[in-house]
This record gives structure tokens, C-alpha cells and sequence, in this order.
């Protein structure tokens, strides 16, 4: 016993020099349940679960786009029962290892918009019965359905269904921070691959598809796609998160280990990896010549800026004006390297402007024909080769309306064709909400919001969430972006 225990803790005598305490530091941990035989309990299999399976949806979204963004009707039964697969057995194992566990989809907060979208499917099957309802069409014709084509509509049904559990199974894997976080990550450098591919096929293989050679947009990017815009809105997705992994970075300090001589901030050279994937983006989105994939990525991206600066304490019209400024000097050197393709393409709009104005007109004239019904899920083609006329060229296949909108409310009507606009919209609000009352993590919300933005705007000319595949990243986004995060460390 030393001299401290016999005098009751106290030590008299020469006090000595006790080396200064470093600070306190606080090291975040999980707790996971274990079971008295020493396995793992049901929280941390779920979180293993759940791990892997946020890991395959991010896959599933990148390789759907290999395939012409799989824009082939194989394709989409394909890819949809494969999510049908992974959310059965999702559920089936969740339920074995937590069986009270309750859907977040079920949750108050959730059900809105995935209601909205199964009244939506609910009316796209209704149109498929022959049930005689449907009104006349120009040459006398009148169909035994309300769709003009119940084949593809049932066959679009199927792809919709697919976007549902996709959306299901998403929210389910989005529950914790630090995988969600993950899961931006992956995206993010999962898309810089795709423009690493389309520059290398258009460069350096003399711009040729995967599969052959090209037949339309010769000499610009298109990668795995067909059409430069939709290629252009999956590129700013990546342009979004990305910037909202850097504003991450530059602003949010991390959890330091208790012993760890690590800076809490991020260094340079990890900031600046991520932005030279941004880079990579922007270069290529100008190699597509794509005026408004250009206009949307960065509107998308101001929004990300302005939102984490808002978060930061700056007055909103303050962070929006710092926000543009940024994403302007950003731009405009790689602008000038590689933009002019581009600007030619923006000092010489009038005829495919007017084009699309004389389309768009004759499309309003059809849904004012049917404003109630519609023609049917997937039916614009058909539908609109039977009111296609001068002065709207006869030398092109109208097979797409080039405005999103205008497509759901011909094919389903004013009324249920609204319903997934207003799904989107409430997706969008429920992330701008958590990106403002999440009191950390808020930047995967901040990007939903701007993902949401460039889909909106994209969607009002051209038909990027008309594709499998970047429907299929929009509904990724927005999931784990819109999603509760769990509080304790030991849930998932």
C-alpha cells in the first residue's frame, strides 16, 4: 500500500508536476445489441443488412444507365423485378431479425407521395380495361380502352411499379448518416465514371456507343445514352452532389477521435479531389452541347450552395448572390476551354425553338380532346401520329413531347396526371425541410433539394425522368436525401 492509500488519498510531502490534461474529445461510437453467446444482435444485423443493400440500389442505378439509360421496355421488367426481388427479401429478413420494426413509407411523413403515385398507377390500370369509355379519335377510330395502346401501358405499369419499390427500399436503407453519406458517395464518383467513358468514346475512340456506332448526335457526348439531354440531366445529378460533398467538407468540421492528431477540418487535397470530379462533369455536360443540362446543373448547384450557406447564418439573399458568384467563377474557366459548342448552340435557337413551340401547341390541342382520361401510360407515339400536322415537321418521329408535363397530363389526364408532380413537389419540400431542422447531415438534404430543382426545370423541355435510369437516380436521391435518420447509434 503506498503512502496515498495509508493517509486516505492524501500525499503529503513535494507536490509533483502533473503534465497538462490534454482536452476533452468526444468520439462518436456504435452500440450494438450482442447476445449472450456473443453474436450480434438484431440492430447490428440490420444495420449489416441494410449496408448492403443500399450499396446494391446504388449499383442497380449506375448500371441501369449503361444499357441506352434503359430506355428498352426489356429492359425495364428487368430491372423492375429485380427490385421486386431485393424489397421482398428485404422485408422478409427485416422481419425475421426485427419484427417490430415499422416501414418508414408507413410513417405519417411518407405515405403522401408514394399515395399519390399508387392512385396515379391505380388510374394508368384502369385505362387498360376494355370497358368502352373511351371517346372517338380523328378518323373515326374509337378503342375498347381508354388507352390507345393497353399493352404498353400495362408493360409501363410494370416499370412504374419498379419505381415504387425502389423508392420503398430506399427510404428503409437511408436511416443512418453515415451510410447515407456513403451512399452520396458512391453516386457521385459512380457518374463521374459515366463522363470518364463518354469523353474516352468521344475523344479517343472516335465517338462511337458501346455498342456500335452511332447513329444521331454525332460529335457530342452522349456516353451510354441516346439523347445528349438526358445524358446531360444524369451528368448534373452528379454536378449536384457533388458540390454538396464539397460544401460539406469546407464548412462542417468532423468528429475527431479521442487520440487522434487528425484536423478536424478537411485538408485540401480532400476538398479538392471531389472538385476535380466536378470538373470532370462540367466538361463533359459541355461536350453534350446540352444548353439547358448546362442551365440546370447550375441552377442545381446554386441551390446546394445557398442552402448551406443559409445553414451557416447568412441572410438568404446574401447566400444565394455568394452561391451564384461561386458556381460562376467555377464555371467559366472550364467554360471558356470547352463551351463553344455550346454558345453556338445558344445564338441559334429559332428553329428548334419553333419546333417545339408548334409541338408543345399540338399536344395541348390533344389533351384539351381528352382532359379527363387521357390517351393511356406510354401512348404519346401512337396517340399523337393521329393529330400530327403542318406546320410541325412530317420529316421527324414525334415519339416524346419534350416536356414532361405535358406527357403525364396527356397520357393520364389533367387530374391523375398531376398526382406524380405534386409526389415530386412533396418529395422536395420534405428534403428542403430536413435540410433546414437537421441540426448536422443536412448536406445530402441540401442536394435532394437541388437535384429536385434541376429535374424540375429539365423536365419542362425535354423528357429526362421519361428514362429508366434517371428516374431511377432521381427517386435514389431524393429517398435518402427526404428520409428519418435514426437517433441512437445502436438503431438502424
Amino acid at each position: 500500500m503506498n503512502d496515498a492509500n495509508r493517509n486516505g488519498g492524501i500525499e503529503f510531502g513535494t507536490p509533483k508536476k502533473v503534465a497538462p490534461q490534454p482536452k476533452l474529445e468526444f468520439e462518436e461510437i456504435e452500440v450494438g445489441e450482442v447476445q449472450s453467446d456473443g453474436s450480434a444482435g438484431p440492430s447490428k444485423l440490420a444495420r449489416k443488412l441494410n449496408n448492403v443493400f443500399g450499396v446494391l440500389l446504388v449499383a442497380l442505378a449506375l448500371a441501369s444507365a449503361i444499357p441506352a439509360g434503359s430506355n428498352v421496355p426489356i429492359f425495364w421488367a428487368f430491372w423492375s423485378g429485380m427490385l421486386f426481388v431485393m424489397l421482398a427479401a428485404h422485408v422478409a429478413i427485416m422481419a425475421r431479425i426485427e419484427p417490430d420494426r415499422v416501414l418508414q413509407v408507413t410513417r405519417p411523413r411518407h405515405r403522401l407521395a408514394p399515395l399519390l403515385c399508387g392512385v396515379y398507377l391505380l388510374w394508368v390500370l384502369f385505362q387498360t380495361l376494355p370497358i368502352g369509355l373511351a371517346a372517338g379519335l380523328p378518323g373515326g377510330g374509337t378503342p375498347s380502352s381508354i388507352s390507345v395502346m393497353a399493352d404498353a401501358s400495362l408493360l409501363g405499369a410494370i416499370r412504374q411499379l419498379g419505381y415504387l419499390a425502389l423508392f420503398v427500399l430506399a427510404l428503409e436503407v437511408a436511416g443512418r448518416n453515415d451510410r447515407v453519406e456513403f451512399m452520396t458517395r458512391l453516386l457521385f464518383w459512380g457518374i463521374c465514371l459515366h463522363a470518364l467513358w463518354a469523353m474516352v468514346a468521344l475523344r479517343i475512340l472516335g465517338d462511337i456507343h458501346w455498342w456500335g456506332e452511332k447513329t444521331a448526335y454525332q460529335g457530342v457526348a452522349t456516353g451510354t445514352f441516346i439523347n445528349r439531354n438526358n445524358f446531360a440531366a444524369f451528368l448534373g445529378v452528379g454536378v449536384v452532389l457533388g458540390t454538396a460533398i464539397v460544401a460539406d467538407l469546407v464548412n462542417v468540421p468532423r468528429v475527431r477521435k479521442a487520440g487522434s492528431t487528425r484536423n478536424p477540418r478537411a485538408s485540401l487535397v480532400e476538398i479538392l479531389v471531389p472538385v476535380v470530379g466536378i470538373a470532370l462533369l462540367i466538361v463533359t455536360i459541355l461536350a453534350t452541347q446540352s444548353r439547358m443540362g448546362l442551365a440546370a446543373a447550375f441552377l442545381g448547384s446554386v441551390t446546394v450552395l445557398g442552402i448551406m450557406r443559409v445553414r451557416q447564418g447568412r441572410r438568404a439573399v446574401l447566400a444565394a448572390a455568394e452561391a451564384f458568384l461561386v458556381v460562376v467563377l467555377v464555371a467559366m474557366p472550364l467554360f471558356a476551354l470547352s463551351g463553344a459548342g455550346v454558345l453556338e448552340r445558344s445564338l441559334d435557337i429559332g428553329d428548334e425553338q419553333n419546333g417545339r413551340l408548334v409541338l408543345w401547341q399540338q399536344v395541348l390541342g390533344m389533351i384539351g380532346e381528352r382532359p379527363i382520361t387521357g390517351f393511356g401510360l406510354d401512348s404519346f407515339y401512337p396517340a399523337f401520329e393521329l393529330f400530327h400536322r403542318p406546320p410541325l415537321t412530317t420529316a421527324l418521329v414525334w415519339d416524346y413531347a419534350h416536356n414532361s408535363y405535358l406527357s403525364l397530363w396527356l397520357e393520364a389526364g389533367i387530374l391523375f396526371g398531376s398526382l406524380p408532380i405534386i409526389a415530386g413537389a412533396v418529395l422536395i419540400w420534405r428534403s428542403a425541410v430536413r435540410a433546414w431542422q437537421a441540426r448536422t447531415h443536412f448536406a445530402v438534404s441540401a442536394a435532394g433539394v437541388g437535384v429536385g430543382v434541376l429535374m424540375l426545370i429539365s423536365s419542362a423541355v425535354d423528357f429526362p425522368l421519361e428514362i429508366q435510369a434517371n428516374m431511377f437516380l432521381f427517386l435514389l436521391v431524393m429517398a435518402i436525401a427526404s428520409a428519418d435518420r435514426r437517433r441512437r447509434m445502436d438503431e438502424d
